[in-house]
């Protein structure tokens, strides 16, 4: 196992007080090509290097390239026989996820055996939606309903909660077609990409006993990257 200086060798003093900080929470603000995949993985290493198990180390990104770089840059820096080295997670954020729900199904309210729409999948399912709502395709274009739909389930709303504030007929007929679609969801077992994300947030804020649970399982957070 290298040791810190081995570690740091080479980095800019930015970047060494981003690797070297340890506990409570750190924003690090930085341009394309300026280190920031080298300082995550650097400070993965570093924190293996200070007697942190692996497997409580969980690292996440955006893309799966981004992921796949990533762990091979971890795998490059950690002995391959090093113990606990196979429980340190490096994933996208909907890759967790689906591990996270398929692990607490029970508590989240869903089938461990989901399936996952993708964008074909839930095209089609708001097409049928849709026209259950006794709507026409040429009037509520799916792109569009698709988009309104998932900035409610990204503000970590459920249709019952938009109802509440939905006041136009046009958020209200959205509503009427949201409500047909998650119908369509529950009928296939199936989630869709925002339900990964949004679900594992609302479980994780909902259940004590699934935070107690990922708070000692993962001791520390690495986000290399987010889309807003």
């Amino acid at each position: 196992m290298r040791d810190a200086d081995e570690i740091l060798e080479g980095m800019t003093q930015a970047q060494r007080d981003a690797v070297t900080h340890l506990d409570g929470p750190a924003l690090v603000l930085a341009g394309p090509g300026s280190g920031k995949t080298r300082g995550i993985t650097r400070r993965i290493a570093l924190l293996v290097a200070q007697g942190i198990p692996p497997w409580q180390i969980l690292a996440v990104t955006f893309t799966n390239k981004a992921a796949s770089e990533l762990r091979r840059r971890v795998e490059e820096l950690l002995p391959a026989d090093l113990p606990g080295r196979r429980g340190l997670v490096v994933a996208t954020f909907h890759s967790f996820a689906v591990q996270f729900l398929r692990r607490h199904a029970a508590a989240a309210g869903i089938p461990a055996d989901f399936a996952i729409f993708d964008s074909a999948d839930q095209r089609e399912a708001l097409k049928q939606a849709i026209a259950a709502a006794d709507l026409a395709v040429a009037q509520w274009p799916v792109a569009g309903v698709a988009s309104s739909i998932s900035q409610q389930k990204n503000a970590l709303r459920t249709p019952e909660e938009w109802a509440k504030v939905a006041v136009d007929w046009r958020e209200r007929t959205l509503l009427r077609i949201w409500r047909e679609y998650e119908a369509q969801l529950r009928r296939s077992k199936a989630l869709d990409f925002d339900d990964l994300l949004v679900r594992t947030a609302m479980l994780l804020r909902s259940r004590e006993e699934v935070r107690t649970a990922a708070r000692e399982r993962f001791r520390y957070l690495l986000i290399d990257e987010y889309q807003a």
